[in-house]
């Protein structure tokens, strides 16, 4: 009698991109993010936590356990984890700092599509003058 196989659940872990290897393979890309968008400020450090945030949003809102309906496919990890100067990342994070450069934003939430709210430095301030 075979045994089924195993169940994919998608589960993004952090540490398959938090290592000196891919660190390495991202250093060209962060050396090209720093000439084309210098006050977005990216590092090897910051564009994984970027990368692991857009695949935990894109697992909880397109993937096997999300709430209908999804309105498009999930993309393939292969694409978005490419670390080559012009690949997907570069773009993911151009379109980024384009975002908050234009909306003023300081952070993106991206762990709760349905209750996102994005960070205004403006709304940060009146929120910590509302606390003290």
């Amino acid at each position: 009698m075979a045994l089924p196989e195993p169940v994919k659940r998608g589960q993004v872990h952090p540490k398959d991109y938090q290592n000196e290897e891919y660190y390495g393979k991202l250093q060209p890309l962060v050396a090209a993010l720093a000439k084309e968008v210098p006050d977005a400020k990216y590092d090897a450090k910051g564009l994984v936590v970027l990368l692991v945030q857009i695949l935990h949003f894109q697992e909880a809102a397109l993937g096997r356990d999300a709430m209908p309906p999804r309105v498009c496919p999930k993309l393939p990890i292969k694409l978005i984890t490419d670390p080559a100067v012009g690949g997907a990342l570069h773009a993911i994070a151009l379109k980024v700092a384009d975002i908050r450069r234009a909306r003023s934003i300081k952070a993106i939430e991206w762990q709760n599509p349905g209750e996102r709210q994005e960070v205004c430095p403006e709304q940060q301030q009146q929120q910590q003058q509302e606390q003290h």
